[in-house]
């Protein structure tokens, strides 16, 4: 893992020159609440050989434009954590694969943003994403798993529920269902995704809710 004194300087060193075109961040998450991890699989597309530096945030913050650099700082900058670089190969793309103790990551959402920067030393932010791993109670003493990840470039949730009861209901609600929802049902075996299309993006102090059967079992702040 690198030490934000580093990727800093590697920054600073060039901020002076001209800004790249936008650059692309995704995630997934594989939870295994048994193994005791949640693994964050980062997957990064840009400039054939670029570097890119990933860092993580417990939240959503307030566009900031930083001179030099294409793009805005999305996350929030006082919660900033670096969590590794990875170079992109010859055809732009590549994975960061992250590994969090499932304690931690268990219902906390994870802000993740990087900075690109090419072989030309033009230097670029990608969009964010939010990723969010939960085991959570449903009626009946119940427990379901869910997944949910929100990327800035499509604008669009998408939310995995697994192991909750067979055909029910659920729902993901953006600002109780006033900004976006989403409904979908699970399957005979308990499993469903849906994706939801959020007007105008997620922004800054919305609110997310999921519903299983009606009942709301999880619920994050942006």
């Amino acid at each position: 893992m690198k030490t934000l004194n580093t990727i800093s300087f590697a920054l600073a060193a060039t901020l002076s020159a001209a800004p790249a075109a936008a650059q692309t961040l995704d995630c997934t998450i594989d939870a295994d609440p048994m193994a005791g991890t949640a693994i964050y699989d980062f997957h990064l597309s840009g400039q054939p050989s670029a570097q890119a530096y990933l860092f993580a945030s417990l939240g959503q913050g307030d566009p900031w434009s930083i001179h030099g650099i294409s793009g805005a700082l999305l996350i929030d900058a006082t919660l900033l954590v670096p969590i590794d670089t990875v170079q992109l190969d010859p055809t732009g793309n590549g994975d960061l694969p992250f590994s969090a103790p499932w304690s931690a990551a268990n219902g906390l959402p994870l802000f993740a943003q990087a900075v690109m920067l090419d072989p030309s030393q033009q230097i670029a932010f990608t969009n964010f994403n939010c990723a969010m791993a939960a085991q959570v109670q449903v009626a009946g003493g119940l427990a379901a798993s869910i997944i949910a990840q929100y990327n800035s470039t499509t604008g669009k949730y998408r939310l995995s529920v697994h192991d909750a009861p067979a055909n029910c209901s659920f729902k993901l609600l953006v600002n109780g269902g006033q900004k976006a929802t989403g409904t979908g049902m699970t399957d005979n075996n308990g499993n469903g995704n849906l994706e939801v299309a959020v007007p105008g993006g997620i922004q800054r102090g919305d609110t997310v809710t999921v519903q299983i059967n009606g009942q709301a079992v999880k619920e994050w702040t942006h």
